[in-house]
């Protein structure tokens, strides 16, 4: 049985419209599927953007409050090493420095949650490294301690830079990761366009 040029052309439509409607399928569920999981990463990505900035947010609380108690203990002791007397008002501002430096200290143990909770286990021990530096100045820092030095409270203080800059140096890595790539459809987008177009 022979096809008619009318049953062939029929035929042959019905091929090429079906087949298009199949292509345009195919590709608009992948440009959907890939959209989708694209939302996800940046939801995902948006989220550890979000932790990385609050754990930095909650060091730099306790960093300055760290170099605020440092000044004045040592305005302190440069003081009485004179043989000055040091002012009530002065000595106040001190015990409001150190309080705030005690107070602000939890914020690094919410660091470290945050910082376990995202699997960064290496920049949660240095921040744990940085929080135990903070408590030995704290401690050293203290009226009660007669020998305290200005030298010895300087070098307490910088060790407490030195480790806030290494977790400062993860931080930045750990966030370039977070950083979201192009998804491989935009990668072939420009690709296309920039060998044809």
């Amino acid at each position: 049985m022979a096809l008619t040029k009318e049953e062939f052309e029929l035929i042959d439509t019905a091929i090429k419209v079906g087949l298009g409607a199949g292509i345009t399928g195919v590709f608009t569920y992948l440009i959907a599927r890939s959209t989708t999981k694209r939302e996800l990463e940046k939801q995902y990505a948006t989220k550890q953007q979000e932790f990385l900035e609050n754990v930095s947010l909650d060091i730099e609380a306790f960093h300055h409050a760290l170099l605020t108690y440092h000044s004045r203990i040592t305005e302190r002791v440069n003081v009485l090493s004179e043989g000055k007397s040091f002012s009530e008002k002065r000595e106040n501002a001190i015990t409001e420095a150190r309080d705030e430096m005690y107070s602000l200290a939890k914020g690094l143990s919410s660091a470290e949650a945050r910082l376990l909770l995202m699997g960064s286990h290496e920049a949660q021990q240095l921040v744990r490294k940085y929080g135990e530096s903070g408590t030995e100045f704290y401690s050293y820092a203290s009226r009660n301690n007669t020998e305290m030095t200005k030298d010895e409270l300087n070098t307490k203080k910088e060790l407490c830079v030195e480790r806030r800059m290494q977790i400062y140096n993860v931080l930045h890595s750990e966030l370039k990761q977070v950083s979201l790539k192009p998804s491989w459809l935009t990668r072939i987008y420009y690709w296309f366009k920039a060998k044809y177009v």
